[in-house]
């Protein structure tokens, strides 16, 4: 297809551990191009069986890859229509960017992630903790040397044998941000699509009091 061909692009931000062999996203993959659309799968590091060649791992804040592909799209299609939809933390993650996209979906968003982990120690949702923090620890330990002399406050047989998504955050995400954040729930609370929304909001609404008060000085003077 000719790069000047004006068309929509469809990026694709999956969940936790999936990816794009996962039947949930091949479903809307098959909807979205019979509907004319091109589609985009960003998997995470490390997931769709996609390399990790530095010791860097995905986290819900870490934005950096999903930029450079909305990048890389819109540079090798300058006329395309982005969009973007995610599912789950993918969705966290894609309110997190900074990217230039025509729009985004946000599907199943865990939005407070203070309050989900809180979830995950309730009920059946304990058996779905373990689950996804087994399915974290399959595709860490792959990569697992990659993080062995790293230094800093890394805790990495924690994460390697982690039993649940916080003790796999509390080894490795945490090392990430520890000059940021003292504990896990301080990282949850900065991740949170919840906060974000929340600094924007506060940050429109002293801007529009300053923009006022800045404006009614003018006048005065004039």
């Amino acid at each position: 297809m000719e790069r000047d061909t004006p068309l929509y692009y469809l990026v694709r931000v999956g969940c936790l551990t999936g990816g794009g062999q996962d039947t949930y996203v091949r479903h809307m993959l098959v909807r979205a191009r019979s509907n004319g659309w091109r589609v985009v799968v960003f998997n995470s590091r490390g997931c769709g069986e996609s390399p990790v060649t530095t010791p860097q791992f995905y986290s819900a804040s870490f934005i950096e890859d999903l930029c450079e592909v909305v990048s890389h799209v819109a540079t090798r299609y300058p006329k395309a229509n982005l969009y973007a939809v995610g599912w789950s933390l993918g969705a966290n993650i894609l309110e997190s960017h900074s990217c230039p996209l025509s729009g985004a979906v946000s599907l199943c968003n865990p939005f407070d992630l203070v309050i989900a982990d809180e979830d995950f120690h309730k009920g059946f949702n304990i058996v779905y903790d373990k689950s996804l923090a087994s399915a974290l620890c399959k595709i860490f330990k792959k990569h697992a040397l990659l993080f062995e002399d790293i230094g800093g406050e890394y805790n990495i047989p924690v994460v390697a044998n982690a039993k649940s998504v916080r003790e796999f955050d509390e080894g490795l995400t945490c090392g990430i941000y520890f000059l940021y954040v003292i504990t896990i729930l301080l990282l949850y609370n900065g991740m949170s699509t919840a906060y974000i929304i929340y600094n924007t909001l506060q940050f429109r609404l002293v801007s529009s009091q300053w923009m006022t008060t800045t404006l009614t000085q003018a006048v005065q003077i004039l």
